[in-house]
This record gives structure tokens, C-alpha cells and sequence, in this order.
């Protein structure tokens, strides 16, 4: 099992003029027993 701690916006390229410029994000995760699990992430745009 795990537990969602943070995520931090570490770089957004605001000088660009196209919708849904690259970024940077830091996902942070903390094991709170020992186990195995699995982790799936899906990348979508906000406005999708």
C-alpha cells in the first residue's frame, strides 16, 4: 500500500504562446507497509 504525499509543479514554460505547452511535474509517493503494488498513470490535458 502507498500513500500519495505531494506533487510539485517544478517548471511550466510560460513564454510559450501554444495551449497545453510542456512542463515539469514531481509525483512524490511514501510505502506506508510492505507490500507490492501497482501504480498506472493515464497523461491527459486539463481541458480533455
Amino acid at each position: 500500500m502507498s500513500l500519495f504525499l505531494a506533487l510539485e509543479i517544478l517548471s511550466v514554460n510560460l513564454d510559450s504562446t501554444f495551449i497545453g505547452a510542456g512542463g515539469t511535474n514531481n509525483w512524490e509517493f511514501k510505502a506506508i507497509s510492505d507490500c507490492t503494488t501497482k501504480l498506472s498513470l493515464k497523461y491527459s490535458r486539463p481541458w480533455e
